[in-house]
């Protein structure tokens, strides 16, 4: 099977080594990049053209559904999970809305978000 590339985007360096560690474990999938805030992970996004993004909702410089979008605008194609301590209604429906395909809770178990990477390939990466 062919690796799921996959670009970090969170500001707590604690989070990217964690998920790191964590998803370095899956032969699928394959960590490619790592960014602190919206704007890195933009040139990031251009520069490594990764298959999905793993974003925190809540990021310096650039955030929220907005983001997203602007993500989205780059390369239709690429499949966003947002990953965040906010769990609002509010906030998950912006985000559905703007194009992400899953929203997880930083509380969540983080097999959880294997499972969400896998299956942005099944719907189209």
């Amino acid at each position: 099977m062919e690796q799921l590339s996959v670009l970090i985007v969170d500001e707590h360096p604690i989070i990217i080594d964690g998920l790191l560690l964590f998803l370095n474990k899956y032969p699928d999938i394959s960590i490619v990049g790592a960014a602190s805030d919206g704007r890195e992970g933009l040139a990031q996004l251009r520069r490594l053209h990764p298959d999905c993004m793993i974003v925190d909702s809540n990021q310096p410089k650039l955030h929220g559904a907005e983001t997203i979008r602007r993500y989205l605008r780059e390369r239709p194609d690429l499949g966003i999970i947002v990953y965040t301590e906010y769990t609002d209604e509010i906030l998950v429906n912006e985000a559905l809305q703007a194009g992400v395909r899953a929203y997880i809770s930083k509380s969540a178990p983080v097999a959880d978000l294997a499972c969400a990477l896998r299956e942005t390939r099944r719907k189209g990466n």
